[in-house]
């Protein structure tokens, strides 16, 4: 019975010891991260949080930073890094091991297609700038002639198309995903220019003129459809064509 009474004293004299570490977690941004520590010793003991070695406070964004249960809302890439805690009484404090917080993000756009204009024979191409975390696949694709089409080795942020024919004007857009969503550009026009004679503009050089041979609409369900054609005149104004 001494015995027992003994470690019971000792225990309740005793400095805090961590029974379970907070763990790593590896969670999508706008879900809530939770971390928890168990830890025994003489009561009370008292607990605080740090996030990358600044003690955190409560607010909207963080609840329980003197608690055993940390809880960052809504996490976004700026909560990715280091949380630990430091648990003291009156005879002592033990820290705890660091868990990391690693934020998956789904793809978005930072950079949206810009329209290009080239001659025949020659070169153009279209770029995309997405974020997310990695690994990002592209998939890119034309709009003409009422046909929607993969294009070929289109899986870069970069798509570069040579050789231009009249088949390559047209619209095109890409696709971006990763394990965790998938986001689609705006949609961009290449036009092949011809050289014409402009009897509005005689001072233009042969390619200031141009032929757009696509445009789109968009349909009451949202889907996206090719539509009529449309001249540039003089690379100033733009008309619907007959039809």
């Amino acid at each position: 019975m001494l015995g027992a009474h003994s470690q019971q004293t000792a225990f309740a004299q005793s400095v805090p010891s961590i029974t379970q570490q907070p763990q790593s977690q590896n969670l999508l941004a706008g879900t809530d991260a939770t971390f928890t520590v168990s830890a025994t010793g003489q009561t009370p003991l008292r607990y605080q949080w740090s996030f990358n070695g600044t003690n955190l406070s409560n607010n909207s964004h963080i609840g329980g930073a003197t608690n055993a249960t940390l809880v960052v809302s809504n996490i976004a890439s700026s909560d990715a890094g280091n949380y630990r805690v430091v648990i003291t009484n009156s005879h002592g404090s033990a820290t705890s091991s660091n868990a990391t917080l690693s934020v998956l993000l789904p793809p978005a756009m930072t950079n949206q297609l810009v329209s290009v204009s080239a001659a025949p024979g020659g070169s153009a191409s279209f770029s995309v700038g997405a974020a997310g975390s990695s690994p990002l696949s592209f998939q890119w694709y034309q709009l003409s002639d009422q046909n929607i089409s993969l294009v070929p080795g289109g899986n870069a942020s970069t798509l570069s198309l040579a050789n231009l024919t009249g088949a390559n004007a047209g619209a095109y857009y890409v696709v971006v995903s990763n394990a965790y969503g998938t986001v689609v550009s705006s949609v961009a026009f290449l036009s092949v220019n011809y050289a014409a004679a402009d009897s509005f503009n005689p001072g233009l050089s042969p390619f200031q003129g141009s032929l757009v041979v696509a445009a789109l609409a968009i349909q009451p369900d949202c889907e996206i459809r090719p539509a009529k054609s449309l001249h540039r005149v003089g690379a100033r104004n733009l008309r619907h064509n007959r039809g």
